[in-house]
């Protein structure tokens, strides 16, 4: 090709050794790391560091495919099949939830970038704006059903039909702002916008051999009359891409990893051509924010990057994740004797002051004293796990904040004076027992006082408190 694109890296996304694999179903650069996000058809997400493609984070999201990646400085939207998913940057689940009458996702957009705003599309007649902070459905509005793929142009969305048409609507209303126009045949597989210019690929009507007939021509639009322009020339496209730079190239990628760059200002066709090596089907590709990079994943969940220069990043201002220190072994609050002091002293306030906490001693935060206490294993036959978070129920014969000795009482016992004067004389060890309740020790149970006459003033407290304070 004409801009020297070469081969970066190939890597296997699944975990080694695990009979379940999945293919990738979508890829995100993201908009301020150098860090490329990747989401399996098995609900998985994973985040590769780039250049050097280590994964550095990978949590299972979904049970269904991931169908879109949202990042923002603080927390993760994943989007799949069955709904909505929001984790921590570190991969912890905060909130699953999905959006109203919205049911089978297949596909999402963020029509502002770096916003909580995401739309859906689905199998239904409605397009649905939500916001991933609120968790709260924005706006929603009819149009044409069976959406299948959407791409964010200037102030529209050009939304792809399974019947072969696309239809332009408003960023913020939703509501279509021109009439369907039918691009092919059959199901719309991918759409780019660029300025003016739209570009889509799709299949064509019938079946061939039980599989879906990809057409010959890539379609191209012009966004302001969709009036169709001059198609270009290619064969078997699944997925097409605008290149950055401000130049009018496209790039169709094959089924099998053939990729051809064209250039719809003339039609012209395949003036550079690529092969991939893969032994499946590519079924997603993304180019990053400089259009230095780009990546492509197929139906096995290998991962292949193509760079056009040395030293290629991902954005123009990146800004590389500060180092962390070494997480501290973990010591339970609880049924420990652990002194304050085995956290290591401070660093002074001159040391500490504008300085963050990646550069301050390393024996900050370090425990020494007392090792892991052991897990009850009365709590392990109930231990559960649900959405990446494992739970137990709490000990019914655990009290906090309370003596070692207690003594058991029932409603109508408790409200008498004479249980509470035998309380200190009747106690009984803590029962694991959750229908009798626990009395208040002598040492904590309310005192009732004998007014005097004369009023409060003339009380002596210290017959009752007979501390020296």
């Amino acid at each position: 090709m004409n801009m020297m694109w070469v081969p970066a890296c190939a890597l296997d996304t699944n975990v080694p050794g695990v009979k379940r694999r999945g293919g990738i179903s979508c890829l995100q650069f993201d908009p301020e790391q150098e860090v490329l996000w990747a989401g399996s058809t098995s609900g998985v997400v994973s985040a590769l560091a780039h250049d050097s493609y280590e994964n550095i984070l990978r949590y299972h999201a979904s049970e269904d495919p991931i169908v879109g990646i949202f990042l923002s400085r603080s927390i993760i939207t994943t989007v799949s099949k069955g709904g909505l998913a929001t984790h921590s940057r570190g991969g912890m689940l905060q909130e699953r939830w999905t959006a109203e009458g919205m049911d089978g996702i297949t596909c999402c957009i963020n029509p502002v970038p770096k916003t909580s705003t995401i739309v859906l599309g689905g199998e239904g007649k409605e397009l649905v704006s939500v916001d991933a902070f609120s968790t709260k459905v924005v706006t929603r509005h009819a149009v044409v059903p069976h959406t299948t793929v959407m791409e964010r142009g200037n102030r529209v969305l050009c939304c792809g039909k399974a019947n072969g048409q696309i239809e332009i609507v408003d960023c913020s209303t939703l509501k279509p702002i021109s009439k369907a126009v039918t691009a092919h045949g059959g199901r719309v597989k991918d759409i780019s916008i660029k300025g003016n210019l739209v570009v889509t690929c799709g299949e064509l009507p019938g079946l061939r051999n039980g599989k879906p007939i990809l057409d010959i021509f890539v379609r191209v639009f012009d966004i302001r009359t969709m009036r169709q322009l001059r198609p270009i020339s290619a064969k078997s496209v699944t997925q097409v891409c605008f290149l950055k730079r401000f130049t009018s190239s496209v790039l169709a990628v094959g089924l099998r990893g053939a990729l051809s760059l064209c250039d719809v200002s003339d039609g012209t066709s395949g003036f550079g051509h690529m092969q991939i090596q893969t032994n499946s089907h590519l079924s997603v590709c993304a180019s990053s924010a400089t259009g230095e990079i780009l990546a492509f994943g197929d139906d096995d969940g290998i991962l292949t990057t193509m760079i056009n220069r040395e030293g290629a990043c991902v954005n123009h201002f990146p800004k590389p994740p500060p180092p962390l220190p070494p997480p501290p072994d973990y010591v339970p609050l609880l049924g420990t004797d652990l002194p304050l002091c085995a956290n290591g002293p401070m660093p002074p306030q001159e040391e500490r002051r504008g300085a963050p906490l990646s550069q301050w001693r390393d024996r900050v935060g370090e425990i020494s004293l007392y090792p892991m206490a052991p897990v009850d294993q009365s709590l392990v036959p109930e231990y559960r796990v649900r959405g990446g978070l494992g739970t137990a129920p709490y000990p019914e014969w655990f009290r906090a904040n309370c003596l070692s000795s207690i003594n058991k009482f029932t409603a109508t016992s408790s409200s008498s004076d004479k249980f509470r004067r035998s309380a200190a004389s009747n106690r009984s060890f803590m029962s694991r027992s959750r229908s009798a309740a626990v009395a208040i020790p002598k040492e904590y149970a309310r005192v009732k006082i004998k007014i005097p006459r004369f009023g409060l003033h003339t009380f002596d407290f210290s017959s009752y408190n007979r501390s020296v304070h």
